[in-house]
């Protein structure tokens, strides 16, 4: 059940990283340019969705681990597990917000 938890709530914040990235960047009011058009202008692309996409992989195997397995096998990967995700999350927030 904890683990299903978890795995939720890392996706809610999966979730709301990719509509932070789709939000007006307050920097280019009057042209309406999102957060992600700003933040691959120069061929960010590619890394931005690498590390998001990393951080819906943590949060799709926490979930697996508690709504599918019986036995806790990697019991000891969830701390590791956990503070990798917030490490890509800041550092996605990171990349979408600064640069100006």
């Amino acid at each position: 059940m904890r683990y299903t938890a978890i795995g939720l709530l890392q996706a809610a914040g999966v979730a709301g990283i990719v509509a932070y990235a789709a939000g007006a960047d307050d920097y280019y009011a009057p042209d309406n340019v999102s957060r992600w058009e700003h933040a691959t202008r120069d061929g960010g692309a590619t890394f931005l969705v690498a590390v998001i996409a990393a951080a819906a992989a943590i949060s799709f195997a926490f979930l697996v681990q508690g709504l599918f397995m019986k036995r806790r096998r990697a019991v000891g990967l969830a701390i590791p597990a956990g503070a990798l995700y917030c490490a890509l999350l800041l550092l996605a927030h990171a990349v979408l917000s600064l640069g100006h």
